[in-house]
């Protein structure tokens, strides 16, 4: 089991995030599912904007329809992706790993990561948002 969020206290500490894979050891048999993402013939700079950018909720809408956007989510949150992916930017990212992880992906696997993944639509897609809808909500991330 893990746990969410202790207190507010942990907001003012920087966690950095340990254990992303390295980007160049990932196999094209692990990329495979991105042949039947939805974003595949999407210029890929909408993806790729801050969170205040009129263009992420153009991602995000993209994102909403995908059959692949867990497979998607998982790789993004493994091999520590910028960007959205799987629905989810960054920031919402860091927020669930920091917070539900202790920010170490040492134990992370796809059930972690579809636990993770069910809060994505559920919080606020900047850091602040994501963090107060976790604390104000009190969602619990369990196993």
């Amino acid at each position: 089991m893990f746990t969410l969020i202790q207190s507010r206290n942990q907001v003012a500490r920087k966690i950095k995030i340990k254990g992303h894979k390295d980007m160049s050891s990932i196999s094209y048999r692990e990329m495979s599912w991105r042949d039947n993402a939805a974003c595949s013939t999407v210029d890929t700079n909408v993806f790729f904007s801050t969170p205040k950018s009129p263009t992420v909720h153009q991602a995000l809408s993209i994102c909403k329809s995908c059959p692949v956007r867990k497979e998607c989510f998982y790789e993004a949150v493994l091999y520590g992706y910028d960007g959205i992916w799987g629905g989810s930017t960054l920031e919402q990212r860091f927020v669930l790993i920091s917070y539900s992880l202790d920010g170490s992906l040492a134990n992370f696997d796809r059930q972690k990561s579809d636990t993770l993944f069910s809060y994505v639509d559920k919080i606020g897609i900047t850091k602040n948002a994501a963090l107060a809808d976790l604390l104000t909500y009190k969602y619990k991330l369990s196993e």
